[in-house]
């Protein structure tokens, strides 16, 4: 089974981590970057055996799928997260351009 890194702990992330859950995938598989504390203690409490942690390179060190689930104003912050040729990349943050 493929390792699969969420980043961002939120509703979106949240969201895809149950479904994945649900869906038979091994909690040890599955790793969550979140960024605040107590997000992280819900999360941990909420999917025994995910792996959660505070840094998205922590998450993607060894992924092989990596889900950007972050409002889009916040993806600037997860630049440091190691990403390589070899990761598949999902993003749920959509941009919206302004007309001038």
């Amino acid at each position: 089974m493929q390792r699969i890194a969420i980043l961002g702990g939120g509703r979106m992330g949240e969201a895809l981590l149950a479904g994945l859950l649900d869906a038979g995938y091994d909690a040890a598989s599955l790793a969550v970057a979140e960024q605040h504390a107590p997000r992280r203690e819900e999360l941990t409490a909420r999917a025994p055996g995910v792996r959660i942690g505070p840094s998205a390179a922590w998450a993607v060190a060894d992924a092989q799928v990596v889900v950007v689930a972050v409002k889009p104003g916040d993806v600037a912050d997860r630049k440091s997260t190691r990403l390589n040729s070899s990761h598949l990349v999902i993003s749920y943050a959509v941009f919206c351009l302004k007309k001038k």
